[in-house]
């Protein structure tokens, strides 16, 4: 095949097109690539940012508690009978003389009793939340004096000591009382009443006092 000038220089220049189409699609293609990977870098980044940056949405659920009160019945107290020891004698020995709750009394140490006069122990009613148990705190001990309720010095004093007390709902001698199905409650009070040798003739008096609460 015989090819002229004409005919060589017009394929000399189609290859040349065709090499540079090529070498320009490569180029495109590379540059396209090479926009595709800044972008996809670019979009990574905004993710870690938004990590970093953007407010945690959470979800969860409400929680309840249940808030609860119970309002107790006052407690009222009414005494309506005084531990009284009655008349005694002292004798040639420091004695006691006993008042239980029960409402017995007894001597020791040659105090003699006087027979026909009247002794008590304590009785208080109380009230409060039917069925509902309760406290009783009664001092340690406390004094008899013979010029009255305040002390004075060089008086007699006559100590108290062993308070016990009687509730009739539990049926026994205790601190823990309880309220019948009514919300009453009897409590019955004894002790014993220490007596020195020789004690100043008259008449003692004094006051106890005992802590009833829930």
């Amino acid at each position: 095949m015989t090819w002229t000038v004409a005919q060589i220089s017009a394929r000399a220049k189609n290859k040349a097109n065709d090499l540079n189409s090529t070498k320009a699609g490569w180029a495109y293609f590379r540059m396209s690539n090479y926009k595709a990977l800044n972008f996809g870098i670019f979009l990574i980044a905004l993710a870690a940012l938004g990590v970093f940056f953007l407010p945690a949405v959470a979800g969860g659920e409400e929680g309840t508690i249940p808030a609860t009160v119970q309002i107790r019945t006052v407690l009222t107290l009414t005494r309506t009978e005084d531990l009284n020891f009655g008349q005694i004698r002292s004798g040639d020995e420091d004695g006691t003389v006993t008042v239980t709750p029960l409402n017995e009394r007894f001597a020791s140490e040659g105090i003699i009793l006087r027979a026909l006069t009247n002794f008590s122990r304590a009785e208080f009613i109380i009230t409060g939340d039917p069925d509902a148990f309760y406290n009783i705190t009664p001092v340690l001990d406390f004094a008899l004096h013979d010029q009255g309720e305040n002390p004075i010095p060089g008086e007699t004093i006559l100590q108290v000591t062993n308070l016990l007390s009687y509730s009739t709902t539990v049926g026994a001698v205790t601190l823990v009382g309880q309220f019948d199905p009514n919300g009453v409650d009897s409590v019955y009070v004894g002790g014993t009443l220490l007596v020195p040798a020789g004690a100043k003739f008259g008449k003692y008096g004094g006051e106890v006092t005992l802590t009833f609460n829930y």
